[in-house]
């Protein structure tokens, strides 16, 4: 606290410092009508309770708030209560009432307005809104008049309040909000104490609340009771409306949207149902968000990041096209990193009924704007040329930010070809949480949950984590992925033997993995690739063995349908696995996995290769085309056989 300043007879001014508490007793005479302060301490130790005294006579209450508000340039909000006392005297009852004025100071670029409200009420409340306009900034407030109705019986005083909070917010800038809720409590001795804490703004833009900055330099005075949720999980258990609600993020209050539906609580990250919302725009907005948040909106890149990684991981995208018809895509992996990684893009775990899974596609793509170009498109910088900021890999797949909603389209939709979408909706929640342990395979996994992700199971009495695809009514497990790229596979025995990579992503579950569940009944095999030319397609056996360590985790493979043209796996039948330190392929001359760095079960060094470290050399021989095709995503997951 820097001190205190009389300017006037009736004006006081209480300068703060940021993060510092204080508690004062003040001290009113009835004839000077002065105020003096009898003590002040000052505290630092975090956002505990600091204390104004007010002090409450027989005749006349008095009571003054202090709010302080700093952001980059200095703007001081100070909220004044003057009061006014008519008193009218019947037998031993007093009735007082308040007349509130409030002043807002609006510190905007281009010129300052300030706005008064007057508000005298008797026995009610009135409600009146305050408009404070510039050529930037738009701020309404529904304010609420304060009443006091004080009954003096053997000199003991009642007093209750209603207080002040804000509304609506709108802007085209980033400005600093606060709430403030003031809560009295009386003591036996007649003192009336007044709550407060010292708080970071949050920051909010066109009525987005971003996650809370933790610069220092903006700091506001709030008496606001935070809720207890951090997500709208939390705010599912007790509501059950999908809605705006406020939450608790590192103890700032957040506007978010939650979305009750489908059995989830999610939390609405993007939408594009109305189009009356810009989103062509610049890396600044794209990072703070932008738009409001029970129309259309963007959440911003730097709370995605916060969200998805504290556990909101779970994406899904709702979409509807010009025919009405509704589709999704849901994925048990999405993150975004930080800012240092210009918001990296990490989705997995694809499932859903828009046909096509066209987000993947973008998969640990950094964010590009017009103004920031972090595609891999050779040529332009697709999001300044077609006015579409997102994590681009190039400008093919999916369009969802351009400013002309009749260009809006996810590729390759539930037709198996480009349609026009009309609505969509991203949102995020946690995952499942649900005790596997007692379950051996995806099949009881599959009992306790219908979501696709990662469980820990007991595999021969070890605790082992398989990732379940929860698919077209069946529970699969999955041996082997490549979609992301960022794991070596040209790996030595042991490697192939344990198992290696992320099961969220590209991994291989280990050959003697393979082994137990095959020899359990998890014979029925499916490998789903992904070309160049976005053709999915896919190879099915009815027959899928590995044999033991002992057999060199010999191949039998039998019934293949699908659509994958050629059986290219079939041509592999009957042989030991093969590595470039364990050599069991039939070429008479060359170590294929060693020569061309490909290990699998070799019977030369042709027809498919999935396992070579280079991305971009990965295929299936005589693909539906009836040609070598590359491929640029492998799934490979296993059935149990049904009787």
């Amino acid at each position: 606290m820097h001190g205190l300043e009389s300017p006037s007879p009736e004006s006081y001014t209480l300068t703060i410092s940021k993060g510092t508490h204080f508690s004062a007793e003040a001290e009113m005479t009835s004839e000077s009508r002065s105020i003096s302060i009898k003590t002040i301490s000052l505290t630092d130790d975090g956002p505990e309770t600091t204390t104004e005294s007010l002090t409450s006579t027989d005749k006349e209450t008095t009571t003054t708030e202090f709010l302080t508000s700093t952001d980059k340039e200095t703007t001081t909000i100070s909220e004044m209560k003057t009061t006014e006392f008519l008193t009218s005297t019947d037998k031993e009852t007093t009735t007082i009432s308040e007349m509130k004025t409030t002043e807002f100071l609006t510190l905007t670029d281009k010129e300052t307005t300030k706005t008064e409200s007057l508000t005298s009420t008797d026995k009610e409340t009135t409600t009146k809104s305050l408009t404070s306009t510039d050529k930037e900034t738009t701020t309404i407030f529904e304010m609420k008049t304060t009443e006091f109705l004080t009954s003096t019986d053997n000199e003991t005083t009642t007093i209750s309040e209603r207080t002040t909070e804000p509304l609506t917010s709108t802007f085209k800038e980033t400005t600093t909000i606060f709430e403030t809720t003031t809560e009295a409590n009386q003591s036996s001795n007649g003192i009336i104490s007044t709550n407060a804490y010292l708080t970071t703004s949050y920051q909010m833009t066109d009525e987005v609340s971003s996650y809370p900055s933790t610069d220092q330099s903006s700091t506001v005075i709030s008496t606001t009771t935070l809720h207890e949720c951090s997500d709208c999980d939390c705010i599912g258990r007790t509501n059950i409306s999908s809605g705006v609600y406020n939450i608790n993020v590192n103890g700032n209050s957040v506007r978010v949207y939650c979305e009750m539906i489908h059995g989830y609580n999610w939390m609405v990250i993007f939408r594009r149902t109305e189009g009356n919302v810009a989103f062509n725009r610049l890396w600044t907005h794209y990072e703070t968000g932008f738009g409001k948040i029970n129309g259309d909106f963007w959440i911003g890149l730097n709370n995605l990041s916060y969200y998805t990684n504290t556990g909101l991981r779970v994406m899904r995208i709702e979409m509807e096209d010009v025919d009405g018809y509704r589709g999704y895509a849901q994925y048990s992996i999405f993150l975004v990193g930080d800012i240092s990684t210009k918001y990296k893009l990490t989705v997995a775990g694809y499932g859903g009924t828009s046909g096509y899974d066209a987000f993947s596609y973008h998969n640990n793509m950094k964010f590009s704007t017009s103004d920031q170009d972090n595609d891999v498109s050779p040529n332009k910088n697709c999001a300044f040329v077609n006015g579409e900021p997102w994590w681009h890999r190039d400008c093919a797949r999916m369009i969802f930010t351009r400013d002309n909603v009749n260009e809006l389209g996810w590729y390759y939709w539930d037709t198996g070809s480009y349609k026009p979408l009309t609505k969509i909706t991203m949102m995020v929640r946690k995952p499942d949480i649900v005790d596997t342990s007692g379950c051996s395979d995806c099949n009881c996994v599959g009992n306790l949950t219908s979501e696709s992700g990662v469980y820990k199971i007991n595999v021969t009495g070890k605790p082992t984590t398989v990732y379940c695809k929860m698919k077209d009514g069946y529970n699969w497990m999955v041996i082997f992925r490549r979609t992301i790229g960022d794991v070596p596979f040209n790996n030595v025995w042991s490697s192939y033997e344990n198992g290696f990579g992320n099961k969220d992503g590209d991994h291989w579950i280990g050959l003697s993995i393979i082994n137990h569940f095959t020899s359990s009944g998890w014979c029925r095999l499916r490998i789903e690739m992904e070309d160049v030319l976005s053709y999915v397609g896919y190879a099915r056996y009815r027959t899928f063995l590995v044999g033991g360590a002992s057999e060199g985790y010999k191949l039998t493979l039998s019934g293949y349908s699908g659509t994958a043209g050629f059986d290219a796996f079939s041509y592999h039948n009957n042989m030991k696995f093969s590595t470039k330190d364990n050599d069991n392929d039939e070429s008479a001359t060359t170590n294929c996995a060693l020569e061309y760095g490909h290990p699998w079960w070799n019977r030369d060094c042709t027809r498919l290769k999935f396992t070579k470290d280079d991305f971009n050399n990965l295929g299936w021989y005589n693909w539906y085309t009836g040609s070598y095709e590359q491929l640029t995503k492998i799934t490979m997951i296993l059935q149990k056989a049904v009787n």
